[in-house]
């Protein structure tokens, strides 16, 4: 983008770039051209926002992790985007530790969604119980039926994996670059065991929504 200014807009311009310019100086050149200034100003309000039109911008909605769209292996390319410029980000002014303390803080979160995911499955579980006593014996022995008992314990089942803790191996901890990459590696498989438990726990609403129907629709007892 190629501006022009004209005499007293350059001074004020040249005046205000110029590390060694004392400030009262560009506030006189201000003062005394007021005019120039506004529109100097007016000039230069479109670049205010040309730091954020990056090549590798995360602003993409493509680059964005939806629910069907986690980062799992085969988004190699959106994982290492992600990684590269949480690094770049965190590497300014050797702040990478605090880029750690921010995957930490996703890591928790991380485990918190997984004990909400736990909770929901025993819910899942404790309907599917009251519910099947109610359904007829061709319903409870139909692949639905095993799904709606089986659906909720196959999604627990990652999300008790992230409670398996172990220490990383030594190197990761030999300085704050190591110790970033590591910690990225287990949030990245973490999201990915959240990931797969919501899928399931998904599939097995729409299996009790199903059964529910059934349920709904039965003909009516006679005693």
């Amino acid at each position: 983008m190629t501006l022009t200014f004209d005499s007293e807009e350059d001074k004020i311009y040249k005046a205000a770039i110029t590390k060694t310019t004392n400030a009262e100086k560009v506030r006189e050149l201000v003062a005394a051209h007021p005019l120039e200034a506004a529109k100097l100003i007016v000039k230069l309000a479109p670049l205010a926002d040309l730091h954020t039109a990056t090549e590798a911008s995360t602003a993409d909605p493509n680059e964005r992790f939806y629910i069907f769209g986690a980062p799992f292996p085969f988004r190699t390319a959106q994982i290492n985007l992600y990684a590269d410029t949480l690094r770049k980000r965190f590497s300014q002014n050797d702040r990478l530790k605090d880029g750690v303390d921010f995957l930490y803080g996703v890591f928790d979160r991380l485990l918190n969604k997984a004990i909400g995911l736990l909770a929901f499955c025993g819910l899942l579980l404790t309907a599917f119980g009251v519910l099947a006593e109610r359904l007829p014996i061709e319903v409870k022995t139909s692949w639905r039926g095993y799904s709606g008992a089986l659906l909720p314990l196959a999604a627990a089942l990652p999300c008790l994996m992230m409670f398996f803790m172990h220490w990383a191996a030594a190197r990761s901890y030999e300085s704050d670059a190591s110790d970033f990459d590591a910690m990225f590696f287990s949030v990245r498989w973490r999201t990915w065991l959240v990931a797969i438990s919501v899928y399931l726990v998904l599939a097995d609403v729409f299996v009790m929504l199903w059964l529910m129907w059934v349920w709904l629709h039965l003909p009516p007892t006679t005693h």
